[in-house]
């Protein structure tokens, strides 16, 4: 994938890095200051933290939990 196909999403870095059901970043402050992966997110969207940033970057919304997830395939239930 190129660059010029990748979404660039700009994000506040004192909120958590998930992305919400609307697409929006997650309006939650990070309480943890270490500076790791997995204090990025909120206790929401840990299950992110796994992700790639290109994974991120192309999320999609399940059809069944409503949550964002990266789903390959086209699939559209996680």
């Amino acid at each position: 994938m190129s660059e010029f196909e990748l979404e660039v999403r700009a994000y506040n870095p004192k909120k958590c890095r998930g992305i919400d059901r609307n697409n929006a970043q997650c309006r939650v402050g990070i309480v943890s200051v270490e500076n790791d992966r997995e204090s990025i997110f909120c206790k929401f969207h840990k299950y992110m933290a796994a992700y790639t940033e290109e994974q991120l970057l192309n999320m999609k919304l399940c059809s069944g939990c409503k949550k964002m997830y990266w789903l390959e395939n086209d699939r559209k239930i996680c």
